[in-house]
């Protein structure tokens, strides 16, 4: 096992194990020395204990191995702050503290149906995929000797419909009026450009003028959700808004906030305009069902939006039927002609 102790301005990490090398390492934080020290005891195990070792599950608790998560296999992903606070969140209130040996389904279960009575169906069913995957992990690639997955027979939450909110011209209005009065003036240049180009949030913050090719009318995104590059036309619209902000380094963000700021500026703003139930995300969905009205076909909708499943697309796609009934009415009256 390995025993860690402070040694004037570091922490020093020194495990023992029969049969093994002993190994030690200094660090400057102890929760640093704690990861490494779980790391090596878990490389010891894999490489020293060809056979299943029962031991070896009782001493392990599942907060070792999210810990070791967070600290290897987060810091591999885009989503890393994400996943990190999701399982942070776990170690509080779920049974982190169960050793290997004790974990049940039914632990597990009664964990989902306590979270679902204090948030939503989506949250609870993200939690536990991601928590199945850190023991997916432990048992394929760090030689921890489970039989199996004890998430693997539990239900998830279903996720319930798709959204499907998009506003009124009127509540577009007073959105947009109130975009405009926020003290964060990041925010309305950066719900305008979501509703004309259909791109995320995130996808927008990490925007640089260095991407954007106003001669070709384009932005190039090198990183997106779906892990491929991406190429998105630009409106006039979107130009003009383009336009009227400053440009003093093409190698620095087109929006020098945060994901934070905007989320708080958002809400306030919104609150302020009376609407009910309405995302920053949802501006997706609009223009996406926008680009959808004016006719264009699903495969130049997904090259804007980035889908590369079509089902996917379909759930982000809400078009109004009285739109949809006046476009037939066009089209029937051409044909007549």
């Amino acid at each position: 096992m390995a025993s860690i102790r402070k040694r004037g301005n570091s922490w020093q990490v020194q495990i023992r194990r029969q049969n093994c090398p002993t190994i030690s390492r200094s660090f400057r934080s102890k929760t640093d020395a704690r990861h490494w020290a779980l790391q090596q005891e878990a490389r010891l195990v894999r490489e020293y204990s060809p056979e299943p070792s029962l031991s070896a599950l009782k001493a392990t608790k599942l907060s070792d191995l999210v810990d070791r998560y967070i600290s290897s296999v987060c810091p591999r992903k885009r989503s890393n702050a994400v996943e990190a606070a999701i399982l942070r969140g776990f170690l509080k209130k779920g049974p982190s503290d169960t050793a290997l040996t004790k974990l049940s389904p039914h632990q597990f279960a009664a964990y989902r149906d306590l979270r679902l009575n204090s948030v939503q169906p989506v949250t609870v069913r993200r939690e536990l995929a991601l928590i199945r995957h850190v023991l997916e992990i432990a048992r394929k690639e760090w030689g921890f000797p489970l039989t199996g997955n004890p998430l693997q027979d539990v239900a998830l939450p279903p996720t319930g419909p798709s959204r499907d909110r998009r506003l009124e011209p009127l509540e577009m209005e007073h959105l947009f009026a109130e975009l405009a009065r926020s003290k964060n003036k990041n925010l309305l240049p950066l719900a305008s450009l979501a509703l004309e180009t259909a791109m995320r949030q995130g996808e927008l913050l990490r925007m640089r003028w260095a991407d954007i090719n106003t001669d070709l009318k384009v932005v190039h995104l090198p990183l997106t959700k779906n892990g491929y590059p991406r190429t998105i036309p630009l409106s006039e619209r979107a130009l003009q808004v383009l336009e009227k902000m400053s440009q003093d380094d093409s190698t620095k963000p087109v929006f020098s906030t945060t994901g934070e700021a905007i989320k708080r500026s958002w809400r306030r703003a919104v609150d302020r305009s009376g609407i009910v139930d309405f995302h920053f995300h949802d501006l997706r969905h609009e223009a996406i069902s926008r680009f959808f009205e004016l006719g264009l076909s699903i495969p130049e909708v997904a090259l804007i939006s980035g889908h590369r499943d079509t089902r996917m697309l379909f759930r982000y796609t809400h078009l109004k039927a009285e739109n949809v009934g006046t476009k037939i009415a066009q089209l029937q009256m051409a044909v007549g002609k």
